[in-house]
C-alpha cells in the first residue's frame, strides 16, 4: 500500500501481533486500534522489526471496510474449504478517485485467523458508518443503465461492507416523493440515490420537504428551514452527473460507493426556490441559472449521444444568455451540526 501524510499518525498501542506472508515473504504484522502494519522478516532483520521504516507498510482501519477469511475453494464451492489467511478490504486514493484493494495475509492457522477476523471486525463495527440504508434508482438513467451499474459495481460492495440495502425502483416522477413521505426513516443511516442530476434533485427536495412537515414548519414562508435527517447518498448514472461531480469531484460509481461505505460526509449547500411567495422546490444551486438551463437543454435532446449532447446544451446556453430577476438571501451553515450529503 502506498503510504500517505497520515503515516505519522499514533498508531495506538499493540492489540495482536503475528506472522503472515504476503506474497511469499512472511511478515511480521501488528494490529492497533487503528492501523494494520506489517514489515518483512529478512535475514538483515530476523524479527521483523516494526522501528524500521524500509519495506513497512501501514492500513488505516479507517480504510478499510471489511475483513474475510481466505480459502481455498473448488469451482462452484461456496463454502468450506481450507483457510489460506485473511483478506482486508480497503478503499486506496487516486487523486480524487477511490478504488477497492485487497491485501492478502497468509496463514494456515485456523485460530490464529479467526482471533484476527474477530479483533478487526469489532475495531470496524465501532467505526460511524451506516449499516442500513434506503436506495432508490431510476431505471431510465443513462440509456437504462443504472439498475446494471448497482447490480455488477455498488451492490457487491455494499455486501461485502455488511449493509443491508431497501431498494425502490421509481416507476415515475413524483414516486420518490411519494415513498419518502409514507415511510418510517428511523430504521435507516442513509438513503442513496442511483440515477441522474434529476433523480437527485428529486430525493433530495423529498428528505428537505419531509424535515419540513414534520417539524410542523410551513415551507412557504419559514425562513428558518430544518435539514434534513438522514444523509443522501449520490451514484451517479445519469448522463452528466453535474451534482455528483461537485460532491466527489470525479463521476464515479465506485468512488461514490466507498465514500457511503466508509461514512464520509460532506456538507453542501440546499436551495429552496419560490414564487411569488409559494416554494417550488427545493434543490442545489447548479439547478438555477446557468446550470439549471444547460442541465434542461441537454435532457431534452436526450437523442444525442451524451458527450456531444453535453457540449451542444452548454454552447447553446452560453448563446442565449440573459439576465433573469431575482431575490437571493441565505442563512450561515451552522459548523456544530454534523450531518450532510455523502
Amino acid at each position: 500500500m502506498k503510504t500517505d501524510k497520515r503515516e505519522h499518525e499514533e498508531p495506538g498501542s499493540v492489540l495482536l501481533r503475528g506472522i503472515f506472508k504476503l506474497g511469499k515473504i512472511s511478515h511480521d504484522v501488528l494490529l492497533t486500534s487503528t492501523s494494520v502494519s506489517w514489515t518483512p522478516i529478512t535475514p538483515d532483520n530476523p524479527t521483523g522489526e516494526q522501528g524500521s521504516e524500509r519495506g513497512s507498510h501501514r492500513v488505516w482501519l479507517r480504510d478499510v471496510f471489511a475483513v474475510k477469511v481466505k480459502r481455498r475453494r473448488a469451482a462452484g464451492q461456496q463454502t468450506g474449504g481450507a483457510v489460506l489467511g485473511l483478506c482486508l478490504f480497503c478503499s486506496h486514493r487516486t487523486g480524487n478517485t477511490l478504488q477497492e484493494v485487497r491485501t492478502h495475509l497468509l496463514n494456515t492457522s485456523l485460530s490464529l485467523c479467526h482471533t484476527w477476523v474477530t479483533q478487526l471486525t469489532q475495531l470496524l463495527t465501532v467505526l460511524p458508518r451506516p449499516k442500513q440504508l434506503k436506495v432508490f434508482i431510476n431505471p431510465g438513467s443513462h440509456k437504462k443503465q443504472s439498475v446494471l451499474i448497482y447490480r455488477e459495481h455498488i451492490a457487491p460492495l455494499f455486501r461485502m461492507a455488511d449493509i443491508h440495502t431497501d431498494i425502490t425502483i421509481t416507476e415515475r416522477k413524483g414516486h420518490i416523493l411519494m415513498v419518502v413521505k409514507e415511510c418510517s426513516l428511523t430504521q435507516y443511516d442513509g438513503v442513496v440515490c442511483v440515477g441522474g442530476d434529476g433523480t437527485v434533485a428529486e430525493l433530495a427536495h423529498a428528505l428537505v420537504l419531509r424535515a419540513q412537515l414534520e417539524s410542523q414548519r410551513d415551507p412557504d414562508c419559514d425562513l428558518n428551514p430544518v435539514q434534513a435527517t438522514l444523509p443522501l447518498g449520490i451514484i451517479p448514472a445519469g448522463s452528466t452527473d453535474i451534482i455528483s461531480c461537485s460532491v466527489h469531484g470525479v463521476r464515479h460509481p465506485i468512488t461514490a460507493a466507498l465514500h457511503i461505505i466508509l461514512g464520509h460526509l460532506q456538507q453542501v449547500d440546499m436551495c429552496s426556490f419560490s414564487s411569488l411567495g409559494r416554494l417550488l422546490t427545493f434543490g442545489f444551486s447548479a439547478m438555477f441559472g446557468f446550470g439549471g438551463r444547460s442541465l434542461a437543454l441537454a435532457e431534452r435532446n436526450r437523442w444525442m449521444p451524451p458527450s456531444q449532447r453535453r457540449d451542444y446544451a452548454l454552447a447553446k446556453t452560453v448563446a442565449s444568455l440573459r439576465p433573469e430577476e431575482c431575490h437571493l438571501s441565505f442563512l450561515p451553515v451552522n459548523q456544530k451540526h454534523k450531518s450532510g450529503k455523502r
